[in-house]
């Protein structure tokens, strides 16, 4: 067996990639050379250090030299959106459905693909992707409805599925959720995020599918929310009237919630006391479309046990930007590992 299909079979092997790296360089194949530099990268993690400037130029320079010939079988335009490099390799890909029924066979078979994301889906698209393996054995799989999910969803035989996000235009999402929530594969997601509206027959479903007792990432609407999650620790709440659905309330159903996201759907300004009363566990937010006010930085410049913060698309003062010493990268304002960043000046 050669190192690729190996690789392959033990996507989580790092070893591994670094001896397919050492075997390119040896054939002279820049390919290597890129793989090398994704894993040193990768072993640094998140914290400064002065040889990830250097080694980042290494890699967008042999990307933009090589990635036309590396994956013109992907046809992809813009690779920093479109796909994600790991360790020399392609882990997850933004497309369009039928980009990914002529492509997605040689993607699968020259790289681990964990993460499918998939724009504009129609019900006929997902009849077509059924019959794909590429597709059905997927791990991660995010969607972008143009219309009613829950029923063309459920019908997908899904063997390896353990992430699963549904996200689209649709105001009304139509009626079926109870049929998502009885998919033979349902009850073994980790992670589920659901962005359209449920209504309590919805709500009803979720909580008897048993999926809230096991579930470790939930995103929902925050009146969705009404039973104990035991194992959860990451949690994505989408607002849009914080007063009704106070998150003191939310808090007590999660215990053991460390990472919280808050979603608005109209720039909804937080409640003066929302941030102070963070749970100590919780040590990663992330707040979207928000409006933040003095007291909220207050709260967040006080609370000593925040590691992560990142900010996307949210309204705040000059005064507070400089605050929090937030610093750009290709998605947001983030401010993280905290206690290092929050001292580096605004970049």
């Amino acid at each position: 067996m050669d190192l690729r299909a190996l690789i392959l079979e033990r996507p989580d092997d790092s070893s591994l990639r670094r001896v397919f790296a050492d075997a390119l360089i040896e054939r002279g194949n820049p390919r290597g050379e890129f793989t090398r530099v994704q894993c040193e990268l990768a072993d640094l993690g998140l914290r400064p250090n002065p040889l990830r400037a250097r080694l980042q130029t290494m890699e967008g320079q042999l990307l933009h030299r090589h990635q036309v010939r590396w994956f013109t079988p992907l046809r992809i335009e813009r690779f920093r959106q479109q796909v994600a490099f790991v360790r020399g390799f392609v882990e997850r890909w933004s497309c369009h459905p039928e980009r990914f029924q002529r492509c997605g066979a040689w993607a699968v078979s020259h790289h681990p693909l964990r993460s499918i994301a998939l724009r504009r889906v129609e019900d006929f698209d997902l009849r077509e992707l059924s019959r794909l393996s590429a597709f059905t054995a997927m791990r991660e799989v995010r969607l972008s409805m143009r219309g009613p999910p829950w029923l063309p969803v459920a019908r997908v035989p899904f063997t390896r599925l353990e992430k699963l996000t549904l996200e689209g235009s649709a105001f009304n999402p139509g009626p079926g959720f109870e049929a998502l929530c009885a998919a033979p594969w349902w009850k073994g997601l980790e992670s589920v995020d659901l962005a359209f509206r449920l209504v309590e027959p919805d709500v009803n479903a979720l909580e008897a599918s048993g999926l809230l007792s096991t579930v470790k990432h939930l995103g929902v609407r925050a009146g969705a929310l009404q039973r104990a999650c035991p194992e959860l620790t990451s949690l994505k709440l989408t607002i849009w009237m914080p007063d009704r659905h106070p998150l003191a309330a939310i808090f007590a159903l999660v215990p053991k919630l460390s990472s919280l996201t808050l979603d608005s759907l109209s720039s909804t300004a937080i409640p003066e006391d929302a941030l102070g009363g963070l749970p100590e566990r919780i040590t990663s937010l992330r707040l979207e479309h928000m409006r933040l006010s003095e007291a909220n930085v207050d709260a967040l410049v006080g609370n000593a046990n925040l590691k992560s913060l990142f900010l996307m698309d949210c309204k705040l003062s000059d005064v507070s930007f400089d605050r929090l010493r937030l610093r750009w990268d290709d998605r947001g304002w983030r401010c993280s590992e905290l206690d290092s960043y929050k001292r580096l000046p605004r970049s």
